[in-house]
């Protein structure tokens, strides 16, 4: 009679693990970030708008301020930084327009490493 009860619960058992539970711990929500981080660079452009040699335009993508030229440009990269999902590891993607003078294009690659950006790249208009 035990062998057979025995018998009974062996095969009406099941030791699989239930589907969906998994042993996991997560991680400390102290230490987490308020928003998700997206991973998208800050495109500085340059284009030329004047006769004058001094005359370039600086817009930042998706940013609706923009710098009256090349010398409030640190400012304004300091903003973008502070803002959320960004900070001194986001890729400053300089594009600058073939009219540029290389002088405005040096003082952008500059005023970026002035806000403590580690990573500045240029790339084609």
């Amino acid at each position: 009679m035990t062998f057979l009860l025995f018998s009974f619960v062996l095969v009406t058992s099941n030791f699989d693990r239930p589907e969906g539970v998994l042993a996991s711990e997560l991680p400390d929500p102290a230490g987490a970030p308020a928003v998700a981080l997206p991973f998208s660079p800050i495109v500085v452009r340059l284009s030329w708008i004047g006769p004058g040699e001094d005359d370039v335009s600086v817009r930042i993508d998706r940013f609706a301020e923009t710098p009256r030229g090349v010398g409030e440009l640190t400012g304004l990269l300091q903003g973008v930084q502070s803002q959320p999902g960004f900070d001194k590891e986001t890729p400053v993607v300089i594009v600058a327009d073939v009219d540029v003078r290389w002088d405005h294009v040096v003082a952008c690659w500059n005023a970026a490493l002035r806000t403590g950006s580690t990573n500045v790249v240029f790339a084609e208009p």
